[in-house]
């Protein structure tokens, strides 16, 4: 069993207590919490929003699940895969996400994913964007300097 406090831990019990596709969800929010509290984001945003709580959203969730605003007003349009750890992101799972977030209000452009595995006509893609493009992977979560929370909606755990 995984340590209290670490993604896995929570990573295996929200998975665990999932039905259906509630997984995804909850994952958005774990990737919201992830850009509050994560040191190399945590006071980077005004604001994360999950895609239905944005006021300013253009309608369903076509592959933008969140959207941070930076301090000085810039739009980051957010999407969280939340996919086995063996799966492989094929450039047809992030089309959409790239073609919803190219508009102009967006500045830059943030995929994480639960694997760390991307093929290589997706990696092309995101690489060859004209508007900024990143990853950020199961690696980078599983070895992020904090103590993430127990479960979804709640705090992390006293160290």
């Amino acid at each position: 069993m995984a340590t209290r406090g670490s993604f896995e831990f929570v990573e295996e019990k929200i998975r665990s207590q999932a039905k259906g596709t509630e997984f995804g969800k909850d994952f958005e929010w774990l990737c919201k919490w992830y850009l509050e509290n994560a040191p190399q984001y945590r006071g980077k945003f005004r604001k994360v929003y999950l895609w239905n709580d944005w006021p300013d959203r253009w309608g369903a969730d076509c592959g933008v699940d969140l959207i941070a605003e930076t301090h000085s007003g810039d739009l980051w349009a957010i999407q969280s895969k939340a996919v086995s750890e063996d799966h492989t992101l094929t450039k047809r799972e992030i089309d959409s996400f790239l073609a919803e977030s190219s508009r102009k209000q967006i500045k830059y452009r943030l995929l994480i994913a639960s694997t760390d595995k991307v093929g290589k006509n997706a990696r092309r893609t995101i690489d060859q964007q004209e508007k900024q493009a990143s990853l950020l992977l199961r690696g980078d979560l599983l070895t992020a300097d904090l103590v993430w929370p127990d479960k979804v909606g709640g705090k992390a755990p006293k160290p």
